[in-house]
């Protein structure tokens, strides 16, 4: 029974990839390949899995086969049948060839006899671009192709909202990352293995600060900013730690949420009361805390 590992390991299982169909698991070449089969096998993990974590499917043309299957839609009813929140994307062979190896097809969007059929490049990234504000995306290389450069790849992993990738595979695709080195801008000198590795899923920077005094209390505005390839896709607890001199402390939360942050900036408040402040100097730290695995999230900001 499966179900019971899946349970045992909640709380380190962040995507279940695939629905368990094809060779290698990875959706292909089955015969369950139908709508009917597809969305059957879709509920029954949903029902033997936490809720917790993702399920996700090979491509946007099988995303779109569960949810027309079930009759909602991504832009509308995103809450509408069982489980369809968690309904994310992998891709087996990220920037692979000139379709990814079958992710993609060769028809526009507005062609297309029917939403199961695979559009053009352009028209499913838009298409995963909007998408995945609201659910990940990741998955692996498959092969080495020269036909994009690096700084295509680069625009393909914030097209696609790449929030994870498969460090191991494909051994030459990985070489090249790791060699060619980016030309300008901050990253200038380092490789596109540590730009991509960084930019990957969500890269919060804290953008400006400032600090304004009132009668009873002082207020600290925040400006953060996502530069990442993806969005925070759960709620995480934004605070002030309030470091004192004589080393007791106390923390000030906020009600912003950074869910679904993207190529934004948010401002978040935070109000000190005087009648808090009891030493005479204070260091004051602005955190992001993931309460579900009790870690601290860092900033990009160096320091």
């Amino acid at each position: 029974n499966l179900s019971c590992l899946f349970y045992e390991f909640q709380d380190i299982i962040y995507i279940y990839q695939g629905v368990f169909m094809g060779s290698w698991g990875e959706m292909h070449d089955s015969r369950f390949a139908n709508s009917v089969d597809i969305q059957k096998l879709f509920q029954k993990l949903i029902q033997v899995t936490p809720e917790n974590a993702y399920i996700a499917v090979r491509t946007p043309a099988l995303y779109r086969m569960i949810t027309r299957s079930m009759k909602v839609c991504y832009k509308k009813d995103s809450q509408k049948g069982k489980g369809f929140h968690r309904l994310a994307l992998f891709n087996d062979s990220f920037v692979s060839s000139a379709t990814d190896v079958g992710t993609y097809g060769f028809v526009k969007q507005k062609e297309a006899r029917h939403s199961f059929e695979k559009w053009t490049r352009e028209d499913e990234l838009k298409f995963q671009k909007e998408l995945t504000l609201a659910t990940p995306s990741g998955g692996e290389t498959s092969a080495l192709y020269t036909d994009m450069d690096m700084e295509q790849i680069v625009q393909e992993c914030f097209e696609a909202g790449i929030s994870y990738l498969n460090h191991e595979y494909h051994p030459d695709v990985i070489k090249r990352w790791k060699t060619e080195k980016v030309m300008s801008g901050d990253y200038r000198g380092r490789t596109y293995d540590e730009y991509i590795g960084n930019h990957m899923g969500y890269r919060l920077v804290i953008q400006d600060s400032m600090v304004r005094y009132f009668k009873e209390c002082m207020k600290i505005s925040i400006t953060i900013i996502n530069k990442g390839c993806a969005p925070v896709y759960r709620k995480k607890q934004l605070r002030l730690l309030c470091m004192g001199s004589d080393h007791e402390h106390f923390f000030i939360h906020s009600d912003s949420d950074i869910t679904g942050l993207k190529d934004t900036s948010l401002t978040m408040e935070f109000c000190i009361a005087h009648s808090l402040l009891k030493s005479a100097e204070y260091e004051i730290y602005v955190q992001i805390v993931d309460e579900d695995v009790n870690q601290i999230l860092p900033f990009a900001n160096q320091g």
